[in-house]
């Protein structure tokens, strides 16, 4: 009698580790199902934000950044700081669109706000301020030291 006790004892406890084990890998498995998507939520919200921020066509920066940018450099500037500004249209796009059609257009803007972002320093922000209109905005220094000129 005794052997068909510590059978039934260690058949029990050999059912409990098991049920144990397989109980910690569910829970773990749906701790790591978790933590992903929290991340995937994050990355989306990252990439939501960036697409908030970001003109569609040419990947500049949009009006709802200039507000923002703005906000910042009107209200956590602790003092009289310079501020360039330079905002370009292109020539004769209406016509332009008109001729060569909508997607050359589009490529044309492309290919200029590539050029502008090209040309300026990391420090100045180019935002694409309308339909063929593009401000670049720099902090700092007066358009004397960065170098622009009419």
């Amino acid at each position: 009698m005794p052997s068909t006790t510590y059978s039934g004892i260690i058949t029990f406890y050999l059912t409990l580790s098991i049920f144990l084990a397989v109980s910690a890998y569910f829970l773990e498995q749906k701790d790591r199902q978790n933590f992903l998507n929290q991340l995937r939520g994050s990355l989306l919200c990252q990439q939501l934000e960036c697409n908030a921020e970001r003109d569609e066509l040419t990947g500049l920066l949009n009006r709802r950044s200039l507000v923002r940018i703005g906000g910042m450099l009107w209200n956590g500037a602790p003092g009289p700081s310079a501020i360039s500004a330079i905002l370009l249209d292109i020539d004769h796009f209406k016509r332009f669109n008109d001729v060569h059609g909508h997607i050359e257009g589009d490529a044309c803007i492309r290919a200029v706000s590539q050029c502008i972002r090209a040309t300026v320093d990391d420090a100045a922000f180019v935002f694409r301020f309308g339909g063929e209109e593009i401000l670049v905005h720099r902090t700092g220094e007066s358009s004397s030291r960065c170098g622009w000129t009419s």
